[in-house]
């Protein structure tokens, strides 16, 4: 992606979320560009890869659900810089579907944070269709 999702905005408020190079399957996909609007709510938008595609021509169900589960943890990197953290449970629905070459719009936020644990929901876009909707919540860890 080369311009900021918004073009009204500040093109330096928006953060990549990025794991090329760090030989995790999540390095396949193309970076993910967020912005905190607050320490419990952002934005993001990601381009999907041609190999996110199904057979039927829509995006593949599994790649919705693993960019989802990796962009649950866009407010912790934000807050402390580290993707430190482990998905305990999430739960999705596919409301609609949607195509490669045009880009997936999202939004990530908390609900409840304890010492340990972090409770969120998500939702990802494209144009005007939902399609992902859910919960997660992720667990802070040490790295090892």
């Amino acid at each position: 992606m080369t311009e900021a999702p918004d073009s009204k905005a500040d093109e330096s408020v928006w953060r990549s979320f990025d794991f090329t190079g760090t030989g995790t399957w999540p390095e396949l996909w193309p970076a993910v560009l967020f912005r905190t609007e607050r320490p419990d709510f952002a934005h993001f938008r990601v381009d999907p890869p041609a190999m996110a595609g199904n057979k039927l021509g829509g995006l593949h169900g599994a790649f919705l659900a693993g960019l989802a589960e990796n962009c649950l943890g866009i407010l912790f990197y934000a807050a402390t810089g580290r993707p430190d953290c482990v998905t305990v449970s999430m739960a999705i629905d596919y409301p609609d579907s949607g195509h490669v070459g045009a880009p997936i719009d999202g939004e990530v936020g908390l609900m409840r944070e304890t010492g340990r644990m972090q409770f969120l929901r998500i939702v990802l876009r494209q144009g005007d269709a939902v399609l992902v909707h859910g919960t997660g919540v992720l667990r802070k860890v040490t790295a090892r």
